[in-house]
């Protein structure tokens, strides 16, 4: 059912408004033209009508956040809007960023704008951690404001390549070590001189010495060479 919401007898503000005489006309018509632009804040009551939905009908509060509760709406926050967007690709990553713009008038904020600006000079930056949402930390499912960007980053991989069964990029886990990394492309390393980690160091690729159980770093490239598996 698709819903259509009007604002009847829209705003009861928290501070009365100043009362009119009713035989002036000018004064009717400033007070309507400022209902128009008036902006909907916390403490204030909201009269909802459906169109076509009578039963839905009712009267609701603005909370102190300003938002506000409806049936079959309710608040629209991080986790129902990745919901809307469809599944996950199989190389998304267990981050959600929320990019929330300084200015509310401002159009939104691409996670990449703010990578090159100065912290927090063009817009608040939020990282969420999807796995915390999903083990029940619901403190983590933040409510979304107008002109928020919601972006989810790749997963960040180790990329095993060399005499294994299926070389290529794997995403990455905190903990994950040579043996296991090596593991994840099918491969069974006997020996860690027949190993070759690279790892960007200063923008460039370089060797770094590794034993077999030693950790691997996101971004790593492991060379396997011949007669381990």
């Amino acid at each position: 059912m698709s819903l259509v919401l009007i604002l009847a007898a829209a705003v009861q503000a928290a501070t009365p408004a100043p009362a009119f005489p009713p035989d002036t006309a000018r004064d009717a018509s400033s007070t309507e033209e400022a209902g128009r632009d008036y902006r909907v804040g916390p403490e204030d009551v909201l009269h909802i009508a459906v169109y076509g939905h009578p039963d839905l009908t009712q009267t609701v509060a603005v909370q102190a956040d300003g938002a506000f509760v409806f049936p079959l709406v309710g608040t629209r926050r991080l986790l129902e809007v990745l919901a809307k967007a469809g599944p996950m690709t199989p190389s998304a990553g267990s981050e959600a960023v929320v990019v929330r713009a300084r200015n509310p008038e401002a159009r939104p904020v691409l996670p990449a704008e703010v990578a090159g600006a100065a912290p927090d000079a063009l817009a608040e930056v939020i990282h969420v951690d999807l796995r915390d949402i999903q083990a029940g930390d619901l403190a983590q499912n933040v409510a979304l404001l107008p002109r928020d960007t919601v972006f989810v980053p790749a997963a960040p991989r180790v990329f095993v390549s060399g005499h294994v069964p299926s070389p290529g990029g794997y995403p990455f886990a905190p903990g994950t070590t040579v043996r296991q990394a090596v593991g994840l492309a099918g491969g069974s390393a006997r020996s860690a001189g027949r190993i070759r980690v690279l790892r960007e160091i200063g923008g460039r690729a370089r060797p770094v010495p590794v034993g077999l159980d030693d950790l691997v770093q996101a971004g790593d490239t492991i060379i396997v060479r011949g007669g381990l598996f």
